[in-house]
């Protein structure tokens, strides 16, 4: 009786002065005629509908599965599950797909709703979380920290702990070092973000050419205390952190001239990381600064046959030349600093490099307005970097041509490297004594005590 009161007044439209029914209302007046509200109403249904779903957004159907959970939330048959926890779930993976298909602001709006219920949703914690990470991955602080400042005050311990994040990205990139080290330093070390915290604050500080500070928040990612246990939440990208930790202390301690212990520090760097190929480049030149040319051109050219379409290859090259210019190899050196000077000259007709060496310079104002990634800065720099090298072969094989000659060359003698053989010969003499003793103790015989001795007392 009360469904049929409902469908009519529905079909009828609102009354006059009275409260509008909403765009929804024929859709619901339609349902019900239909008889398509009679279905009872099945968590476990909705359940195995948003399995499906998430299934599909993980196998990278995120607009399918935005469309799917879209659909779920506008469905009136799952209206009375509007705040139970499958509902819930629903509307953090509709967030989800949304913000992998690039609507922020919607998404934005879905997840605030989930963090601002009272009752507290079942997912507010994880609602909050995939907010700061849209909010990191799109760069758009301001919607969401003013969204957030709008909140009740009663935010967790961990939720201040990713406002104090985002606040401390934000000044950062509005240029206010020392405020934005101030509010990472709120970061507590419970959460997810005191490691990129602990790392930003070491590159505002180097920023500020302050490499001791730096030095020390770079310091407090790498060091393990005893049991080997952290000092901050270990999370999905801490060893990634901890990675670039390690970089940059050796980039500190090459820069100070520290070649030995800069190279000790890259090799810290673990095997298959992603800065690994980096960590290997860098230690190579800290090799050839600490005189160790034959270990630098071996790692370089190791690193040259495994990607020799590496950004830097310009300068790499530049630093296998230098190493064999540092043993002598002079004839080698001219061939290396020439083919270089050849491979810059004619890029067009490089099939291997490409026509990626003369790029084009930005206009500042297109710059500006829409700042540049790190591997976009790194391809407007290839330009410069190219050039600069160019001129250096030039220079070096003008070098090279006055004091390179036909006469077959070897290698520099390394500083100690006679005292090294002198050395050893001493210790193999050392150790053939005993059996000399015990030669002129059988050639004396058990008669000349007096002989042995003085055998005795060597």
């Amino acid at each position: 009786m009360l469904q049929t009161l409902i469908l009519l007044m529905l079909m009828a439209g609102p009354p006059e002065g009275g409260l509008s029914v909403g765009p929804q209302g024929p859709l619901l007046a339609w349902l019900m005629q239909t008889g398509r509200m009679q279905e009872r109403i099945d968590t476990n249904r909705l359940d195995r509908i948003l399995r499906r779903g998430e299934a599909l957004y993980l196998d990278g159907g995120s607009r399918s599965a935005a469309a799917l959970f879209g659909s779920l939330l506008l469905d009136p048959s799952f209206w009375e599950l509007s705040k139970t926890p499958a509902h819930d779930n629903l509307r953090y993976d509709l967030a989800g797909a949304m913000i992998q298909q690039g609507a922020y602001g919607r998404a934005r709006e879905i997840l605030l709703e989930l963090v601002s219920r009272t009752p507290p949703s079942a997912f507010r914690a994880p609602a909050f979380r995939k907010l700061t990470d849209l909010t990191l991955g799109s760069g758009q602080y301001e919607q969401s920290l003013v969204a957030l400042d709008a909140l009740p005050k009663n935010l967790t311990d961990d939720e201040n702990d990713e406002v104090a994040y985002m606040k401390g990205l934000a000044l950062a990139g509005m240029g206010y070092a020392r405020q934005a080290q101030e509010t990472l330093a709120h970061v507590s070390r419970h959460s997810r973000f005191r490691a990129p915290a602990y790392y930003l604050m070491g590159v505002l500080a180097l920023e500020q050419n302050n490499s001791d500070a730096a030095t020390g928040h770079f310091c407090s990612i790498v060091r393990q205390p005893a049991r080997a246990k952290y000092t901050f939440f270990v999370s999905g990208n801490t060893i990634e952190v901890i990675d670039r930790a390690w970089l940059a202390l050796a980039r500190i301690r090459h820069d100070e001239g520290q070649y030995a212990w800069a190279i000790e520090t890259y090799q810290k760097i673990v095997k298959g990381s992603r800065v690994e190929f980096e960590a290997r480049y860098e230690s190579a030149w800290s090799l050839f600064r600490a005189n160790r040319f034959a270990q630098a051109r071996t790692k370089i050219e190791e690193l040259i046959d495994e990607n020799p379409r590496m950004v830097d290859f310009p300068a790499a090259f530049l630093l296998l030349g230098y190493s064999l210019v540092g043993n002598c190899f002079f004839d080698r050196a001219k061939k290396v600093f020439a083919g270089l000077e050849d491979r810059l000259a004619s890029p067009i007709e490089d099939r291997e490099m490409g026509p990626g060496i003369n790029l084009p310079v930005l206009p500042t104002s297109i710059r500006s307005a829409v700042p540049p990634n790190r591997l976009e800065v790194s391809a407007l720099r290839a330009a410069a970097h190219t050039r600069e090298a160019a001129q250096r072969a030039r220079w070096l094989l003008e070098q090279l041509g006055r004091v390179a000659s036909g006469v077959p060359q070897k290698s520099r003698p390394l500083p100690g490297a006679q005292l090294h053989d002198d050395l050893l010969a001493d210790l193999s003499r050392a150790r053939s004594l005993p059996q000399q003793l015990a030669d002129l103790r059988f050639r004396l015989g058990p008669g000349n005590q007096s002989k042995h001795q003085q055998l005795d007392r060597l």
